[in-house]
C-alpha cells in the first residue's frame, strides 16, 4: 500500500516539481496551495506526511504546523518544513519549536527530498510500534516536566493510580505520592536535575486511599529548544514489597527466637547448679540459726547471709522464668481477680506521684495460668512502669476479651487467628525509641544505670508469656508512654493442676524412713541433716545405684523416696520406677534445680507429681515432706 504524502506549497512550479520527485519514488501525492486548503485536507485524508512550505498567503505554514500538532486526531504526523535557503534561524528554531519533525531548504536534491520522506516515515512507524507498546503496557508510563507536572500517561497509568487520564494530565506526581513520605520526590526531581536520571521505590496514594509501592525509573530527556522533559516508568510492586518485609519480619523474629533460647539455655542450666548451692547456704545458714540465741554476735551476720542468699535464689527464679522452665502449677482463672488481688500491692510499689488505675473488662473469658506468675508478670512490668514516669504519672491496667478472625502482624508479633485475653499495662513515662524498643526482653539489657537494675525484670515476663502460650506486643514512643500488650489464649476447660500451694502453719516433723538421693554432697549432707533434725530416719545416697543398694540392705519400711531428677546413668523418675516395684508403698518427691521433662512438659508439673523446686528452705523442705507423707 503506497504511503500519502500531502505537498504544501503556494508557488505553482515548485509543487508540481516536488510532486513529481514524490510520484517517481513510489509515493501518492495531494497537492494544496494554501493553508486553510492544507488542514482541511489533513483532516479529511490524514496523510503519512506532509511537506509544508513556511511561506503561505493565508495563514503561515509555522500556524499551520502548530494546529496539525494541537489537534489529537493528527499530532502523529510528521512534518517537514520547506522554506528558501534565506529563512531566518529564528524562524526555523520557531518552526521546530512548534512540533515541525524536520526542516529542509530550496533548491533541493532529489535523492535528498526523497531520503528525508523515507527517514520520517521510518521514525514514523518506530513511534507508531512504540505508543502500541506504551499503550498494551502493563507498566505505568508517562512524561512530566522537572517541577513534576504530569505531560502524558499511558492506560495503565489510569489502571494503578485509580485516577482518569484525563485527571492524571496536569496533576503533580507528588500528589500520588504518600503524604508521609512525599518530600522524597524532591530529593528524586534534584538528582533527575542534577544526573539526568533517578530510579528507587516509592510508597502511593491510590485514588481510593489504597497504599501502593511503585519501582520506579525516570531518565531526562532534553531539547534543544523546548524545555526538558522526564520520561518516567514505573512497576507496581506491592505484592513483593510486602512479602519480602514478612520475610524479614520473620527472620528477624526466628535470629531473635534463636537468640533467646540459646540465652534461655544458658540461663536454665546456670540456674540448676546455682540453686544446689544457694539451697546449701541457705540450708546451713537455717540451721546455724537455729543454735543461736538472737542476742549472739553471729546471728546478725548469718541473718545477713540468710538474706543475701534468698536474693539470690529470687534471681535464680528470674533466670528460670526467662527459661521457661519455671515450674508452675497453672489453674483455670480469671486475670480480674489475681489482679484485683495484688492492686493493694501494685499500689505500695510505686510512689504516691503515680496512680495505679485499673479498667477491669466484665465477662472477661478465663485464662489457664499460675497466679504466681501473673503476680511475677504485674510486678515486674509495674516496677518497669514506675522508673519510666518522672514527676506524676499513671499506670494503667486494662482487660479485655480479644478474637482475631485473621493472624495478627505487627513488626515483632504473629498471632494466630483465635480467642484471646488481653492485658494492656501502659504507664505515661518516657518511653522509648525504636533500638531500645527491640531489645527490652533481652536478659540482662538495661537503660537503668549501673547498680540500678538486672535487666531480668522484662526478660521474666517474656519467659512468662511464651511459657503460657502467650503473646506481647510494645507500643512506645519517646515522650509518649509505653503499652505492652499481652494475649493469653482463652481457656475453654475447668481443668486444674494437682499441685498445691505450699502451707506457711507451723510445720511438724516425723518419725518415717526418708531415703535422700542427691548427687551433689553438700546438698545431700543438708537435706539430711535438716530432715534428721525433725525427727526422720534418714537413708543418704549420691547416686541412684547405691540409692538401690540401699533399699536392699534395709530391714524395715521406706517411707518416703526423696530424690534430684537430674542425675548421672539414671534419672530420678526411672529410679522412682525401679524402687515402686519392690516398695509399691513408697511415697516419691522430686526436687530439682529445673524441671526436666520426665518430670513435666513445658515446666508444667504433671498431675500426680509431688515437686521441691530449688532453691528451699529448711522449712520449705519439712512441709513438703510432711505434705506429701500425709496425702
Amino acid at each position: 500500500m503506497k504511503r500519502v504524502v500531502l505537498n504544501v506549497d503556494d508557488h505553482a512550479a515548485g509543487r508540481y516539481a516536488t510532486s513529481k520527485i514524490l510520484a517517481s519514488a513510489g509515493f501518492d501525492v495531494l497537492e494544496a496551495a494554501s493553508g486553510s486548503e492544507a488542514l482541511a485536507l489533513v483532516r479529511e485524508r490524514k496523510p503519512d506526511l506532509i511537506l509544508l512550505d513556511v511561506n503561505l498567503p493565508d495563514i503561515s505554514g509555522l500556524e499551520v504546523c502548530r494546529r496539525i500538532k494541537a489537534d489529537g486526531e493528527t499530532r502523529h504526523i510528521p512534518v517537514l518544513h520547506i522554506s528558501a535557503t534565506s529563512i531566518h534561524s529564528d524562524a526555523r528554531a520557531d518552526g521546530l519549536d512548534g512540533g515541525a519533525d524536520g526542516y529542509l531548504t530550496t533548491p533541493i536534491e532529489p535523492r535528498e527530498l526523497v531520503s528525508a520522506v523515507n527517514a520520517l516515515l521510518r521514525l514514523k512507524e518506530s513511534e507508531e510500534l512504540f505508543r502500541d507498546l506504551v499503550e498494551h503496557s502493563s507498566d505505568l508510563i508517562c512524561t512530566h516536566d522537572l517541577a513534576g507536572k504530569i505531560l502524558s500517561v499511558n492506560e495503565a497509568a489510569a489502571r494503578l493510580s485509580g485516577y482518569s487520564r484525563e485527571a492524571l494530565v496536569g496533576m503533580n506526581v507528588a500528589d500520588l505520592i504518600d503524604p508521609a513520605v512525599r518530600e522524597q520526590f524532591g530529593a528524586h526531581l534534584a538528582e533527575i536535575g542534577t544526573t539526568g536520571r533517578a530510579q528507587g521505590l516509592l510508597r502511593v496514594r491510590t485514588a481510593t486511599g489504597d497504599l501502593r509501592y511503585w519501582e520506579f525509573t525516570n531518565s531526562l530527556r532534553r531539547h534543544r529548544v523546548a524545555a526538558p522533559i522526564v520520561r518516567a516508568w514505573a512497576r507496581d510492586v506491592t505484592e513483593r514489597v510486602v512479602a519480602e518485609r514478612e520475610r524479614d519480619r520473620m527472620e528477624a523474629a526466628l535470629r531473635q527466637a534463636q537468640k533467646m533460647e540459646a540465652v534461655g539455655l544458658l540461663a536454665g542450666g546456670v540456674a540448676h547448679d546455682f540453686n544446689n548451692m544457694i539451697t546449701v547456704i541457705r540450708g546451713y545458714a537455717e540451721l546455724a540459726l537455729l543454735r543461736l540465741a538472737p542476742s549472739d554476735p553471729l546471728h546478725a551476720e548469718l541473718t545477713e547471709i540468710l538474706t543475701a542468699a534468698t536474693r539470690s535464689a529470687e534471681l535464680t527464679k528470674q533466670l528460670l522464668a526467662f527459661s521457661r522452665t519455671q515450674v508452675v502449677a497453672p489453674i483455670v482463672m480469671q486475670l480480674n481477680h489475681v489482679i484485683a488481688d495484688e492492686l493493694k500491692m501494685l499500689t505500695r510499689l510505686v510512689p504516691e506521684n503515680i496512680q495505679v488505675v485499673p479498667h477491669l473488662a466484665p465477662a472477661l473469658w478465663e485464662v489457664r495460668m499460675d497466679p504466681a506468675q501473673v503476680t511475677q508478670l504485674l510486678v515486674n512490668v509495674a516496677t518497669n512502669a514506675r522508673d519510666a514516669i518522672v514527676g506524676e504519672g499513671t499506670i494503667t491496667i486494662d482487660t479485655s476479651n480479644v478474637t482475631f478472625d485473621a493472624p495478627y502482624v505487627d513488626a515483632e508479633c504473629h498471632i494466630p487467628p483465635g480467642e484471646y485475653v488481653q492485658l494492656a499495662i501502659s504507664d505515661s513515662g518516657v518511653g522509648m525509641d525504636a533500638a531500645t524498643r527491640v531489645r527490652i526482653f533481652e536478659p540482662f539489657f538495661t537503660t537503668k544505670a549501673v547498680g540500678k537494675g538486672t535487666g531480668l525484670g522484662l526478660a521474666t515476663v517474656y519467659g512468662i508469656v511464651k511459657q503460657n502460650n502467650g503473646f506481647v506486643t510494645v507500643e512506645s514512643e519517646l515522650g509518649k508512654g509505653t503499652t505492652l500488650r499481652f494475649y493469653f489464649p482463652r481457656a475453654h476447660d475447668d481443668a486444674t493442676s494437682s499441685v498445691e500451694a505450699p502451707r506457711r502453719d507451723a510445720v511438724a516433723g516425723g518419725t518415717e524412713t526418708v531415703l535422700v538421693v542427691e548427687d551433689n554432697a553438700s546438698l545431700k549432707r543438708l537435706t539430711s541433716r535438716a530432715l534428721e533434725s525433725q525427727g526422720y530416719q534418714v537413708l543418704a545416697a549420691e547416686s541412684p545405684t547405691e540409692a538401690l543398694e540401699l533399699a536392699d540392705r534395709h530391714p524395715g519400711p521406706i517411707h518416703l523416696l526423696l530424690t534430684d531428677v537430674v542425675m548421672p546413668v539414671m534419672n530420678g523418675r526411672e529410679l522412682s520406677h525401679r524402687l515402686l516395684a519392690t516398695r509399691p508403698d513408697v511415697r516419691v518427691l522430686f526436687m530439682s534445680g529445673y524441671p526436666a521433662d520426665v518430670i513435666s512438659r513445658g515446666g508444667i508439673v504433671a498431675p500426680g507429681i509431688a515437686l521441691l523446686q530449688k532453691p528451699f528452705t529448711a522449712q520449705s523442705l519439712a512441709a513438703k515432706v510432711r505434705e506429701v507423707l500425709d496425702a
